[in-house]
């Protein structure tokens, strides 16, 4: 399946709005910074790393011709700057490496739900995603080997 840039962006740029409100927007834009030699020397000081963080902003959030063409570009950036669960998500969302990491996560998240005395359904949510997560892993590798 042949997904084209634009669908790239668009996904990635979703994933890193979702970043963002995590852990906010000073934090992803010094990422990327690190990632894109483009920003290194404007974003030096204070100032200069909120115009960054501001043209990142515009960029992923523009819907113009320009920001576009410029969202393009920064596609590897954008892309190495993503923590790496994110950054797999989006490249390889059925390797088996990936959907064991997410099995492994989700069970633990159940176990630390039960053992701390979580209410019952927080519980059970937890545990449907382990039980979820673990068939995702187990429909993939079978279909593999069919």
């Amino acid at each position: 399946m042949k997904i084209s840039r634009e669908a790239t962006v668009l996904k990635i740029t979703q994933e890193i709005e979702c970043w963002a409100a995590e852990t906010g927007w000073k934090n992803v834009a010094a990422k990327v910074i690190t990632e894109c030699s483009e920003f290194q020397k404007s974003a030096a000081t204070p100032r200069g790393l909120n115009n960054v963080e501001q043209h990142i902003k515009r960029v992923l959030r523009g819907n113009t011709d320009y920001y576009r063409q410029h969202a393009l570009k920064l596609l590897p950036a954008l892309l190495a700057a993503l923590p790496a669960e994110r950054r797999v998500k989006l490249t390889a969302p059925t390797s088996t490496n990936y959907l064991a990491s997410m099995a492994l996560k989700e069970c633990t998240e159940a176990v630390n739900a039960l053992l701390l005395g979580a209410a019952s359904t927080h519980l059970e949510k937890e545990i449907n995603e382990a039980i979820d997560s673990l068939r995702a892993m187990g429909y993939v590798s079978a279909n593999r080997e069919n």
